[in-house]
């Protein structure tokens, strides 16, 4: 991540922090305020990369939700927004029905106890190492079982793959409208109005009916 850009995300966070600083001892807690400060945080995020694309920015990305055609997706939220940490191989992207192997970790916005954001789903921990980290197979979009429950796979995170191609990896933040919604995630435990932030690499694809 640019120096600037860390610096202006820490800011986002110190100011969310000072506005519950305001708050009472009593009513302080990881969550607090939480949709509002998810939403300044999306915003924050949102129009920071906008102004980086003017700008000529090629690591960054502000990508419209899969299904929605141009001319609909005329909100923030209607986006996710994707830094492009590692540059992927050929022209070639999964769609919404293909299969793909990946390497992932999702994790909330900065909070205070998680100072980098609760990690609730991955194939790793701490710092991304490509030879450590475990590579999962998984649909595009749909569902995949976490034990015996089923997890259906975000909006966000379909229009992440989408996009990518094999070896890249990529940052994506999500705004809860294109997650887990206005309602606490049952199986996952995401708490509602989450922004997620997603560190996908995309190891592998294939198309229907192939073997990957």
């Amino acid at each position: 991540m640019k120096k600037s850009f860390y610096f202006f995300l820490l800011a986002v966070v110190s100011t969310l922090g000072l506005a519950s600083c305001s708050e009472t001892k009593t009513d302080e807690g990881e969550y607090t305020d939480w949709q509002r400060r998810n939403e300044v945080f999306f915003d924050s995020v949102y129009h920071a990369a906008k102004a980086k694309v003017s700008n000529g920015a090629t690591d960054w990305k502000v990508v419209k939700k899969w299904s929605l055609n141009e001319g609909v997706a005329t909100k923030s939220v209607d986006h996710i927004v994707v830094q492009v940490l590692k540059k992927g191989e050929g022209t070639a992207m999964p769609f919404y029905n293909d299969t793909v192997k990946i390497q992932y970790q999702a994790r909330l916005i900065p909070s205070k106890t998680y100072r980098q954001g609760w990690v609730f789903d991955g194939t790793f921990k701490d710092e991304y190492q490509p030879q450590t980290a475990a590579i999962i197979k998984r649909a595009v979009s749909g569902s995949y079982m976490i034990g015996d429950k089923s997890v259906t796979i975000s909006d966000g995170v379909v229009t992440a793959l989408t996009g990518m191609k094999v070896g890249e990896r990529v940052r994506v933040y999500i705004p809860y409208q294109l997650g887990y919604g206005t309602s606490t995630h049952s199986v996952l435990l995401v708490p509602a109005y989450s922004t997620l932030i997603y560190d996908i690499t995309l190891v592998a694809f294939g198309r229907v009916g192939s073997v990957i």
